[in-house]
């Protein structure tokens, strides 16, 4: 449980990292779209329009799409924490809701689920 705390945590951290305004999310959907690569999705781009897209994961044929929106409303607010919260825009919508599924989504892998996929718009 702790390393899965650990790396949701880390996640979290580094998506809240960016700044994704809506209409600026060019840099965390190039990031997710590398990481999701990284760990070994087949990621689909689709154009929504100039400088903006959706990200479709996956490994096979889905049963299952977790789904969330990666943008956010301005002003950005930088990640920061204390002892007990992680602070940042997009810590409870929509940055720290992508983390967890991505991390739920692995973790299904780990135990021979393969028919999960990530939706992010």
């Amino acid at each position: 449980m702790v390393r899965l705390a650990r790396w949701l945590l880390e996640l979290a951290r580094r998506l809240l990292a960016i700044e994704s305004t809506t209409g600026e999310e060019a840099a965390v959907a190039d990031f997710l779209c590398r990481y999701l690569r990284d760990c070994g999705w087949d990621v689909e781009e689709i154009p929504v329009e100039a400088n903006r897209w959706n990200l479709f994961a996956r490994r096979s044929d889905p049963r299952l799409i977790f789904s969330t929106h990666l943008d956010t409303v301005p002003p950005f607010v930088a990640v920061s924490e204390d002892d007990t919260f992680l602070f940042g825009r997009g810590a409870c919508d929509a940055k720290g809701i992508a983390a967890a599924q991505i991390v739920a989504a692995e973790e299904l892998r780990a135990t021979g689920v393969e028919t999960v996929a990530l939706l992010f718009v």
